[in-house]
């Protein structure tokens, strides 16, 4: 069963229902927030104005921050990031 979840651009379909948590802000702190949350088996979604630190992100490419774990956090579909 799927679940409809409307947002801006339109309506889309979650296939599971789960809490997702939302971190605002993917500077050093947010973005270690969302990483250590998603590594202790939460969703997260992850959000910021900046495209460029968004798209950093999802690529793994973040200078200063543990990669491993971020890339893990990503690997395993725990952490979203998006522009706000």
């Amino acid at each position: 069963m799927y679940t409809l979840i409307q947002e801006r651009g339109g309506v889309y379909a979650a296939s599971r229902r789960e809490p997702v948590i939302g971190v605002t802000g993917l500077g050093y702190v947010g973005l270690a927030y969302a990483v250590a949350l998603s590594l202790h088996g939460f969703r997260v979604l992850g959000v910021d104005v900046n495209e460029k630190r968004v798209e950093g992100v999802r690529r793994g490419l973040v200078i200063g921050f543990g990669r491993e774990a971020l890339l893990k956090a990503i690997r395993s579909n725990s952490l979203e990031a998006s522009k706000l």
